[in-house]
């Protein structure tokens, strides 16, 4: 069974806490069955693309940000990267990379970050490259290696 992101979404608009519980809880499980027998609209048997809501993509990452933490005696906690856990991988929603640096040298293997996206953007900014829109799915200036990650917007609802 798979979730139905943009009947997801729909629903989070009215009402946040039940779109986290059913983009959140596990499927196999015997509440899991019986959600998707009564919210059979917000699951389906092929993987639906559309928009993923921001808010259960920070809260997978958030989960397996702990459970890292915790195996790694404590360190390793970056807060909302999306791109640090491998959420936006196992959702398999693209990310570009962009380096950059407090002074304007680059560092690493990627491409400067362009004028035209702000680098104070946080995790849920939108922003636009090359004529489309992005959302910002990590910024980590704060680690050593000074990189901003953007996913394309029509992936990642931001509003949900």
């Amino acid at each position: 069974m798979q979730r139905n992101w943009p009947a997801l979404c729909q629903i989070g608009a009215k009402n946040q806490l039940l779109m986290h519980l059913l983009a959140t809880v596990d499927l196999n499980t015997d509440i899991g069955k019986r959600l998707t027998r009564e919210f059979n609209e917000c699951f389906c048997v092929e993987p639906i693309k559309g928009p993923i809501p921001l808010s259960v993509l920070v809260y997978e990452n958030r989960e397996r940000a702990i459970k890292n933490r915790a195996e790694s005696g404590g360190s390793n906690f970056y807060g909302p990267l999306l791109d640090c856990w491998g959420v936006l991988d196992a959702h398999n929603i693209p990310y570009l990379y962009f380096g950059r640096t407090l002074d304007g040298e680059i560092s690493g293997p990627h491409p400067a970050l362009p004028p035209t996206i702000n680098s104070e953007s946080k995790t849920g900014d939108v922003v636009e490259y090359q004529g489309t829109k992005f959302v910002v799915v990590g910024n980590n200036d704060n680690r050593g290696v000074d990189e901003l990650a953007i996913s394309p917007l029509e992936l990642i609802d931001v509003s949900a």
